[in-house]
C-alpha cells in the first residue's frame, strides 16, 4: 500500500490506458473518494492527454492512526471506459523516526541491495505505536533519545522481517577493493544475523520497559513473527 501524508493535496498521475493501449478522454470523468463512511464525488474535466493529474485531498490524521482513502476514477475514452481503483493509507509520516538507511545499517547492506520500496516502515510504525502507554508518545516529543529508541525499534523490527529473505535476495559473493567477500553463504550466517537483530530489539524493549504494558505487548500481531522480549525472564 502507498502511504500519503495528511492535510495535503497529492497529485495522482493516471495513465489513460484501455485495452493495453494509450488513448485520450472523450468527456469529463468522475472521481469518487471514500474515507470511512464519507464519500465524495468530483468531476474531472476532459483534457486532451494520455495521462491525467488527479488531485487527492487527504484528511487530518492523528499520530499513530491510519485512515484508508479509497479512490475510484471513471473516464470515457475513445477506446471505452477507463476504470481506475486504488487504496491509499493516510498516516502522519513525519512522526515516523526511522528511515530505510537505518534498516540497511542494521542489516549491513547498501541501498543497491535493499531499497526503501522493499520495506514497510509505515506498517511497523502503526503496529508498534500501540505497544506503548500514552505518556510515552508525549514524552518523546521533548526527549530526542526516546524518539531515537522508538525509531530504532521500528527499524530493527523491519530488519527482522526482511532478514529471512536475504539468503535469496542478496548476492552471496561481492567484489571489494580488498578481494571477494562472502555473505550469507549458508543458513548459519543468516541465523547469526537474526540472533544479533533479536538481541538489539530486546535491548531496546528493555530500555523502554517502563513505557510498555506487557499485556499490550503480547497482543501486538507485528511481534508474532519474531520471538518477543520476556520482561519476567529478561530474554526471548
Amino acid at each position: 500500500m502507498q502511504y500519503l501524508a495528511p492535510n495535503d493535496v497529492h497529485i495522482l498521475n493516471v495513465p489513460v490506458v484501455v485495452g493495453a493501449e494509450y488513448t485520450v478522454p472523450t468527456a469529463d470523468g468522475k472521481l469518487t473518494t471514500r474515507i470511512g463512511l464519507t464519500t465524495e464525488t468530483t468531476i474531472i474535466p476532459k483534457v486532451e492527454s494520455s495521462t491525467l493529474d488527479v488531485p487527492l485531498n487527504t484528511p487530518n490524521v492523528l499520530p499513530g492512526q491510519l485512515q484508508i482513502l479509497s479512490v475510484m476514477l471513471t473516464i470515457p475514452t475513445a477506446a471505452g471506459i477507463l476504470r481506475y481503483r486504488e487504496n491509499f493509507g493516510v498516516i502522519d509520516l513525519m512522526d515516523i523516526p526511522a528511515t530505510g538507511e537505518t534498516v540497511r545499517n542494521f542489516l549491513g547492506l547498501t541501498h543497491y541491495e535493499v531499497e526503501d520500496k522493499d520495506m514497510d516502515l509505515e506498517g511497523k510504525y502503526l503496529a508498534l505505536y500501540g505497544v506503548f502507554i500514552n505518556n510515552f508518545h508525549d514524552a518523546r516529543q521533548s526527549n530526542p533519545y526516546l524518539t531515537k529508541l522508538f525509531g530504532d525499534l521500528i527499524a530493527v523490527t523491519e530488519a527482522l522481517a526482511l532478514a529471512p529473505t536475504l539468503i535469496i535476495r542478496i548476492d552471496k559473493k561481492r567484489a571489494t577493493e580488498n578481494g571477494e567477500v562472502t555473505r550469507f553463504g549458508d543458513a548459519g550466517d543468516l541465523e547469526s544475523l537474526i540472533d544479533s537483530l533479536k538481541g538489539k530489539r530486546d535491548d531496546i524493549l528493555a530500555e523502554l520497559g517502563e513505557f510498555i504494558e506487557e499485556e499490550t505487548l503480547n497482543t501486538v500481531a507485528i511481534l508474532q513473527f519474531v520471538p518477543m522480549y520476556n520482561f519476567a525472564t529478561g530474554g526471548a
